[in-house]
């Protein structure tokens, strides 16, 4: 009996075992490339938030709203502690809340701010 190459069956079962293996890799990639477009937009819509709190900051009467970005703002206290240097201390001030909403995120985005109230404020 002369054995010289494969048989059907041995052909068969090497395509399904490289096709799994391709199935495998090709479902991890898309799942890396999700991730990675995912985090990129999450990215963008903080660099948005950031300039909205930012144009807040430096003119009050910006606040203006548009169909993605909400903004809250609201006065209030919080209690700071440096150790060593300050126990406890109570500070008045501002609170600035922006949030976004993307139609691809079940959770929208939301940053919050406190800006201290100054001497002459």
């Amino acid at each position: 009996m002369d054995n010289r190459g494969l048989t059907l069956i041995e052909v068969i079962l090497a395509i399904v075992i490289i096709s799994l293996i391709a199935m495998v890799s090709l479902t991890i990639f898309n799942m890396g490339l999700n991730t990675v477009t995912l985090s990129g937009e999450r990215t963008l819509d903080i660099y948005k938030l950031q300039e909205k709190v930012d144009g807040i900051i430096n003119d009050p009467s910006n606040i203006g709203e548009d169909d993605t970005v909400s903004v809250e703002e609201r006065i209030g206290e919080i209690e700071v502690t440096i150790d060593g240097v300050i126990e406890k201390q109570k500070v008045s001030g501002k609170f600035i809340a922006v949030e976004i909403k993307n139609a691809k995120r079940d959770n929208p985005i939301r940053l919050i701010t406190f800006i201290p109230f100054g001497k002459e404020d």
